[in-house]
């Protein structure tokens, strides 16, 4: 590419800032007393480019390595594939849960070589409700989508949300941003976005985000 993509965790301003590196562990600052500790969860976000790897070769194996390593307890996952030709008709997220030993939710945001493309979560924690909408989209051709999901920490139901924008278009980007920003209107309590911005610290996009998730990487 001939344009820096950035891969971000944002979350909401009532949400602890921390460091984000590939791994960022999340302390939720939840309404508790002095008396009750608090719960770290370690997030990580990983564009996984449907397995295939820098020497062209698909080895989900080396995916599963490198998460299990890094110890998650959520994972945002872009550019998976579930029944495609092109890597070998995998069930690509149920095979990563398994190495995991993880649960899983996965999006399709397209139909390609007779199969399944989209974005997926792994979960240590048992997933409680899911829900994926699809972006409307301006000249892609690729359709995409977020996709959330709920799970409970300290009695307390955490969502945790990713998606994958327009690598195209500045303005694609945009505009599937402010529908991810609509969808999560409704969304009340804590919540941690992943995804795979496509985008730059000055883009529309990333700025967008700004107004109302904190970047965990600042």
């Amino acid at each position: 590419n001939q344009h820096v993509k950035m891969r971000v965790t944002l979350m909401p301003t009532r949400i602890l800032r921390i460091a984000l590196f590939v791994v960022v562990a999340v302390a939720l600052l939840w309404p508790v007393s002095p008396a009750e500790a608090k719960r770290t969860l370690r997030i990580m976000t990983y564009n996984i480019h449907v397995g295939v790897g820098m020497d062209k070769k698909l080895d989900l194996q080396r995916i599963a390595d490198v998460i299990n390593a890094a110890r998650p307890d959520l994972v945002g996952l872009q550019e998976v594939d579930r029944g495609v030709r092109r890597t070998e008709g995998k069930d690509e997220i149920v095979e990563l849960a398994a190495m995991t030993k993880m649960e899983y939710a996965f999006a399709p945001n397209l139909d390609y070589q007779g199969g399944k493309y989209g974005v997926a979560i792994l979960s240590r924690l048992p997933i409680k409700n899911t829900e994926h909408r699809m972006f409307e989209n301006k000249r892609e051709a690729e359709r995409r989508g977020m996709l959330r999901i709920e799970v409970e920490v300290e009695q307390k139901i955490l969502h945790f949300v990713t998606t994958h924008l327009d690598y195209q278009f500045e303005d694609g980007r945009l505009f599937e941003t402010e529908q991810l920003l609509k969808f999560l209107e409704g969304v009340s309590g804590p919540t941690i976005v992943v995804l795979d911005l496509n985008d730059i610290p000055t883009g529309s996009a990333y700025k967008l985000m700004r107004t109302k998730f904190d970047d965990a990487w600042v």
